[in-house]
């Protein structure tokens, strides 16, 4: 009952936080983007250019079902250990490889806080205490459909368009055996995170649960 109310909490606290983070981060964007002679339509496709966006809505979402839907209590344990592990890579790809590139102020430096490290944590702790059932390792074969799908349309959408969210993807500088490489990488990283996530849940089952 105590895990139930926590993870409750934590869900309540993460839908609140995920969509208006995702609300002000859109609206910082689209006036940028208009300041620099751009349009709106621009504004929102380059919002849908990012894995941050991405994970963020999916989390928000599945946060926002666990709080309305109070009468389907049983969790949907691969879709949110899949949300969790892109939370988790999200919060740590950022504070590893991105978070030097920028130095965001005020308002932006609240949202980009919210979206790159409260969001994960809430994401990691609320999976933890939903993971009511004891997961298993081929449960974490689907955190990389997500990340895997995300790769596809942001090398797709960069071969049109010749923009890409993030350096490591950016299939016109690095050439199609790094970008491979990295892909790759990307996965492996994405499945190491998705077994801890199983085994920390596998432990704390099996102190909780008969």
């Amino acid at each position: 009952m105590q895990r139930q109310l926590a993870a409750f909490g934590i869900a309540a606290a993460g839908a609140l936080l995920g969509w208006a983070a995702l609300a002000v981060q859109l609206a910082l964007l689209i006036r940028r983007v208009e300041a620099q002679g751009g349009t709106l339509a621009g504004a929102v496709w380059e919002f849908a250019g990012y894995f941050t966006i991405w994970s963020n809505i999916v989390a928000a979402s599945l946060f926002s079902w666990a709080v309305f839907r109070r009468d389907r209590p049983e969790p949907n344990l691969r879709m949110e250990l899949a949300a969790a592990v892109s939370m988790a890579m999200v919060g740590i790809i950022y504070s590893a490889v991105l978070r030097a590139l920028w130095h965001p102020q005020g308002v932006q430096k609240m949202v980009d806080a919210s979206l790159h490290d409260i969001m994960p944590v809430l994401s990691v702790a609320f999976f933890l205490l939903r993971a009511n059932a004891r997961p298993i390792w081929k449960d974490s074969v689907y955190a990389l459909i997500f990340p895997l799908i995300y790769c596809v349309y942001a090398c797709t959408r960069g071969a049109f368009d010749g923009w890409y969210a993030y350096p490591f993807l950016d299939a016109g500088k690095l050439g199609a055996v790094h970008l491979i490489l990295n892909i790759a990488g990307l996965a492996l990283a994405f499945w190491v995170m998705a077994l801890v996530l199983t085994g920390l849940a596998g432990l704390i089952n099996k102190r909780t649960l008969p």
